[in-house]
């Protein structure tokens, strides 16, 4: 339970690898993971975000917060270009000039807790269209406000089909860990697969919008983890694109493992494949977007 509790919380320590190997402008991106909050011996999680506008044109469009129940998070934004601290529930919008990068730090004086983010400049989410990138790092700050640990990772791409690396040896206290965001009703199969690509283990489940789970991967299966070094294959197909990302633990040591996609969605505007206004739309429908204050 402590090792799930701190795989939860921790995976924001370590830069993951995405889908892409690049960051690629879009409309639409999600960060699978956000933490902020207090630890309790001084020390706190924050998570800063940084947007660029690579366009020719002006972006305004949307930043939701997330927990892992799809529900709103109030916590503080600070713009690191400007200074202006602002307490935020749920949604930020924003506006980004041509050319611009901008950073936000987000902070919570309340104990740590994760959740995810949803990046949009998309017309049917409220936005105008115009494509950006992101990057998301996340440190651990002393009560001075040093850095104490920082790592970023950039925004993840949405798959629906894909394959994790596992490693897993109890005696080492080695295991991995997946964690994932959904953006629509979600059916997700996942299969364990050996050494030579043949099943060993199957589950499934079904998720809302919105929803964010880290889990070991032997919980998804129900099996206890192997007493030995052992590599295994998992299988993600879901019906709907999610966001994930694989986490090695040994000990109090993490490291990234890729999430290797066999099919998947780029997002710009206008792509029908997916519409994203199920859990965003609700969310916007009474902003206007274009009067958001500059970072």
């Amino acid at each position: 339970m402590l090792r799930r509790l701190a795989f939860a919380l921790m995976l924001s320590l370590v830069a993951s690898l995405t889908v892409f190997s690049q960051i690629v402008p879009q409309t639409v991106f999600p960060f699978p993971q956000i933490a902020i909050g207090q630890m309790g011996d001084g020390n706190e999680f924050r998570t800063q975000v940084i947007l660029t506008n690579p366009s020719e044109r002006e972006a305004f469009g949307t930043m939701d917060f997330l927990d892992d129940e799809g529900r709103d998070i109030t916590l503080w934004v600070r713009s690191l270009r400007t200074g202006e601290l602002r307490r935020v529930t749920g949604v930020l919008p924003f506006r980004i000039k041509s050319g611009v990068t901008t950073v936000w730090e987000l902070s919570s004086a309340d104990s740590v807790r994760s959740g995810s983010s949803i990046v949009s400049t998309d017309y049917r989410d409220g936005g105008n269209g115009v494509r950006i990138s992101g990057t998301a790092a996340y440190g651990i700050f002393d009560e001075r406000g040093n850095i104490l640990s920082l790592a970023g990772v950039g925004a993840s791409g949405f798959i629906t089909d894909a394959f994790v690396p596992i490693l897993d040896d109890s005696s080492r206290a080695m295991n991995t860990g997946i964690a994932f965001t959904t953006v629509l009703p979600t059916t997700i199969f996942f299969s364990l697969l050996d050494d030579n690509g043949n099943t060993l283990a199957t589950a499934q489940a079904s998720y809302r919008d919105g929803i964010h789970r880290a889990l070991f991967y032997n919980e998804i299966f129900g099996r206890p983890p192997y007493s030995r070094l052992t590599i295994r294959s998992v299988r993600i197909i879901s019906n709907n694109p999610i966001a994930t990302i694989a986490i090695q633990m040994a000990g109090n040591t993490l490291t990234s493992l890729p999430v290797v996609a066999i099919a998947g969605v780029s997002y710009k505007a206008g792509d029908a494949p997916l519409d994203l206004g199920g859990i965003l739309r609700r969310r916007h429908s009474t902003m206007d977007l274009s009067a958001a204050p500059m970072p």
